[in-house]
């Protein structure tokens, strides 16, 4: 499934508070939970670089209850960030999305 991109204001901890995805600002409604996946890298990588840490094994996903401003229906989706890059993505169906 593919991936949709996401921009994350989170506070200095690493918490997200907000995100836009695919145009519109959703507020986090609730106290987001992280939880780490377990990745198929010998599946995904032929081999490590050398020195290659974060991201590695685990994926960094947290749950989050978002709202479009504050009387929207609130929806669960997963955020995922890449450890290397930084990058935020959900793999959330787009039947799902509003």
């Amino acid at each position: 499934m593919p991936a949709d991109s996401l921009t994350v204001t989170t506070t200095p901890a690493g918490q997200p508070l907000r995100l836009i995805w695919r145009g519109h600002t959703w507020r986090v409604a609730a106290r987001p939970v992280r939880y780490y996946k377990r990745r198929a890298w010998w599946a995904e990588e032929s081999r490590a670089a050398k020195g290659a840490r974060a991201g590695l094994v685990d994926t960094e996903v947290w749950r989050l209850q978002v709202q479009l401003g504050t009387r929207g229906e609130l929806r669960t989706i997963e955020a995922i960030r890449d450890q290397v890059t930084g990058r935020w993505y959900t793999e959330e169906p787009a039947a799902q999305a509003s």
